[in-house]
């Protein structure tokens, strides 16, 4: 598909950030791979894995062949300027502004022939900080709950358009029930793999990200996961 000054996909490569994450850490573990060991502090082994380091050589081979553009224009392929795109339900506001398009979505892939489905998931939450007074604590806990009812994630996705939380709201969503959207809904429910669960987790998702970055730009993607071990170290201490 990649033809002329038409790129196979945007993969929305220059957003940078939690982005990457989000999108490139579902590669890793279809790879059976992942960025933190289970005691949610080591990243040695994990984030700089073989595992890893195939998910990033991937990447980096999909720009060194110019399938993807690493610096893509805003709105590429709305505007005709690549054949695919990789990114989220939010996406749909943008494709809406295009009534001419057609377009439609597909399962996000996966690492190999026979390797385990892994797809994105998670965006905002709602948390109870550790310095809550006793007196707030319960009407806290009573808003969290509020918010994260069937009803309020139907409300939020008529607000937002997001997926909903919770799996009774997606049955009362018409959307999520017929294409395209019923994609999304059959991820979430099946191969959704979540982010790992770290109060490290801004400083480990920070450097592979930054990672990826490097790998895009010419960095030696084992390189480059070394890096990120030797800078969550320090930011870590």
């Amino acid at each position: 598909m990649t033809k002329d000054d038409v790129y196979g996909i945007d993969m929305n490569l220059k957003s940078g950030g939690e982005w990457n994450t989000f999108a490139f850490l579902p590669l890793v573990q279809s790879f059976g791979g992942q960025i933190v060991a289970d005691d949610g502090k080591t990243v040695d082994g994990s984030i700089n894995s073989d595992k890893s380091v195939q998910a990033l050589s991937y990447i980096k081979k999909l720009v060194d062949d110019k399938v993807v553009n690493p610096t893509p224009i805003d709105n590429s392929f709305e505007n005709g300027k690549a054949a695919m795109l990789l990114s989220g339900p939010w996406e749909k506001g943008t494709l809406d502004k295009y009534p001419d398009l057609k377009w439609g979505i597909m399962p996000y892939p996966v690492s190999k022939k026979g390797a385990e489905a892994a797809s994105p998931c998670g965006s905002w939450g709602f948390y109870m900080t550790k310095d809550c007074s006793p007196e707030k604590q319960k009407a806290a806990v009573e808003l969290i709950k509020f918010l994260t009812s069937t009803e309020s994630c139907i409300a939020m996705n008529k607000a937002n358009g997001m997926p909903p939380a919770r799996a009774t709201a997606f049955d009362k969503i018409d959307e999520f029930k017929k294409e395209p959207f019923n994609i999304i809904t059959e991820q979430l429910q099946n191969t959704a793999k979540v982010r790992p669960l770290t109060p490290n987790y801004p400083v480990i998702s920070d450097q592979f990200s930054k990672a990826i970055t490097n790998t895009i730009h010419g960095m030696d993607p084992k390189q480059a996961l070394d890096e990120a071990v030797k800078q969550v170290g320090v930011q870590v201490k």
